[in-house]
C-alpha cells in the first residue's frame, strides 16, 4: 500500500512500519501468529515521497507508535513536550539521524530505550528537569555526531553508559549541578571531537575515563570547582587539539596524564589556584603550540615538564609564559625556558610576576 501511494505522489506520513505484526498475511487477513515485528519493515521513514524522515514527538500517545519500530531513518525528537516516560520505544535500535531530548519539564526517565544500540548523528539531553537518570542507554555503544548534556538539574549519575565506545564528535558536559559521577563511561575509547567539562560543580572525579585514549579535539576543563582528582585519564594517549583547563580550584594535581605524549595545539593552565605540580605531564613531548602557566597560587615545581630534569617534552611550537605564579621560583621558569631552548626553541618568553630570587639561579633552585 506504502509503495503505491508513494507513487502516485502521496505525501502524508507513513506509518506502515510501525503496526501489529503478523508471521503469516493472506491478503487483508493475518492468517498465523499475529503480533511483533515480523512481516513489515519496522523502519520508520516518514512522510511519503517527500525528504522528511524525522519522528517527533509530541504526546505520550505519539511516543507509542514506535512500539513495533526498530530503526528511525533521519531525526527522533523530543522537545518542549509534556510526557514523562518514552514508554513505546522498546524496540528502537537505530537512529540514523540525530537523538534530541530537550526542554521537557516532566520527563524523569528515558527506561524505555534500553534496546538503543546507535545513533548515527548527534544526541543531545538538554533542559529536563525532572530527568534524573540515563539508565536507557544501557545498550547505546555509538554515538556517530556529538553528544551534548546541558542543564539537566536532577540528572546525579551516567548509570547506564557502560556500552558506549565511541562518540564521532564532541562530548560537551555543561551545567549538569546534581552530576556527581561519570563512572559508567568505562568502555569510552575515543572521543572523536573535543571533550568539554563545564561548571558541572559537584563532579570530584573523573572516574569512568580509565578506557579513554584519544580526544580528535580539545580537552578543556571549565569552573569544575568541586573536582580535585582526574587520575582515571591514565590510558589518554593524545589531545588533537589545545588542552585547556581553566578555574579549577580544587585540583591539587594532574595526577592521571602520565601517559599523555602530544597535544596537538597550546597548552595552558590557568587560575588553578589548588595546583602545586605539573609532574604527571613528564611523558609528554611534543605541544603544536604556545605553552601557558598562569595564576596557579600553590604551584611549586614545574619538573614534569623540564627535560633537563628527567620529563620528555623537547617541543614547544610557540611562546612560553610562565607568569603570576605567587609560589613558583623563577628559577623553575628560566630553567624550563633552558631545556626548551636546548632542544631548538627560540620562541617569546615571559615570565613576569613569580616569586624573585634574591641569588643565583642554580636549575630551578635559587641559591
Amino acid at each position: 500500500v506504502a509503495s503505491h501511494l508513494a507513487s502516485i505522489n502521496w505525501s502524508a506520513e507513513n506509518l506502515s512500519c510501525c503496526n501489529n505484526g503478523c508471521v503469516t498475511c493472506t491478503m487483508a487477513a493475518c492468517t498465523s501468529t499475529p503480533g511483533g515485528l515480523a512481516g513489515q519493515s519496522t523502519v520508520y521513514t516518514g512522510f511519503g515521497d517527500t525528504t522528511i524522515d524525522d519522528f517527533t514527538v509530541t504526546t505520550n500517545a505519539r511516543v507509542g507508535v514506535l512500539a513495533n519500530t526498530t530503526e528511525i531513518f533521519d531525526d527522533f525528537t523530543v522537545t518542549s513536550t509534556t510526557v514523562t516516560n518514552l514508554t513505546g520505544t522498546g524496540n528502537l535500535t537505530r537512529v540514523g539521524g540525530n537523538l534530541t531530548i530537550n526542554s521537557n519539564a516532566s520527563l524523569n526517565n528515558i527506561s524505555a530505550l534500553n534496546s538503543l544500540e546507535e545513533v548515527a548523528g548527534n544526541i543531545s539531553l538538554q533542559s529536563n528537569a525532572a530527568l534524573t537518570s540515563v539508565s536507557g542507554f544501557s545498550a547505546l555503544t555509538t554515538i556517530g555526531g556529538n553528544f551534548h548534556v546541558q542543564s539537566n538539574g536532577a540528572l546525579s549519575s551516567f548509570a547506564g553508559l557502560s556500552a558506549l565506545a565511541t562518540i564521532g564528535g564532541y562530548f560537551y558536559l555543561y551545567n549538569n549541578n546534581a552530576l556527581s559521577s561519570i563512572g559508567a563511561l568505562t568502555s569510552l575509547t575515543d572521543v572523536g571531537g573535543y571533550l568539554y567539562l563545564y561548571n558541572n560543580n559537584v563532579l570530584n572525579t573523573l572516574n569512568g575515563l580509565s578506557a579513554l585514549e584519544t580526544i580528535g579535539g580539545h580537552f578543556t576543563l571549565y569552573s569544575v570547582s568541586g573536582l580535585s582528582d582526574i587520575s582515571a585519564l591514565t590510558s589518554l594517549r593524545s589531545v588533537g587539539g589545545y588542552l585547556y583547563f581553566y578555574n579549577n580550584d580544587n585540583l591539587t594535581s594532574l595526577t592521571g596524564l602520565s601517559a599523555l605524549e602530544t597535544v596537538g595545539g597550546y597548552l595552558r593552565l590557568y587560575e588553578n589556584s589548588a595546583l602545586t605540580n605539573v609532574d604527571a605531564l613528564s611523558n609528554l613531548e611534543s605541544i603544536n603550540g604556545y605553552l601557558e602557566i598562569r595564576y596557579s597560587a600553590a604551584l611549586t615545581d614545574l619538573s614534569g615538564l623540564t627535560s633537563t630534569l628527567g620529563a620528555s617534552l623537547t617541543t614547544v611550537n610557540g611562546n612560553l609564559n610562565v607568569s603570576n605564579n605567587a609560589a613558583l621560583s623563577v628559577c623553575a621558569t628560566t630553567a624550563l625556558r633552558d631545556a626548551l631552548a636546548g632542544n631548538g626553541w627560540n620562541r617569546t618568553f615571559s615570565n613576569a610576576s613569580n616569586v624573585a630570587c634574591g641569588g643565583t639561579c642554580n636549575g630551578p633552585v635559587c641559591e
